[in-house]
């Protein structure tokens, strides 16, 4: 039925599927970059947080990198967590 009231998430709920969202997408790109740094520094993966840090610190397509994830972290909180349902 149309009319009838749908149950809005509480906040918890939000806040778990805004972290599960997060914790995927962080799996996801830390993977990757761990695949790249293997294939084409070659090194041993205990010197891939130093080579990481390195990117996002000196190198502009890190530091662009890290400015587009901040950008999609802040949005994603926003429609996660804080957007409500408008009322039609």
């Amino acid at each position: 039925m149309p009319d009838e009231p749908t149950a809005e998430a509480s906040l918890g709920q939000r806040l778990l599927s805004f972290g599960a969202f997060w914790l995927s997408a962080l799996i996801l790109v830390g993977g990757g970059l761990a695949v790249y740094y293997r294939s084409k520094v070659g090194d041993e993966l205990k010197e891939f947080p130093e080579w990481l840090r390195a990117l996002v610190m000196t190198d502009s397509v890190g530091q662009f990198f890290v400015g587009v994830l901040a950008v999609i972290f802040v949005t994603t909180l926003w429609s996660f967590v804080f957007r409500t349902k408008r009322s039609e």
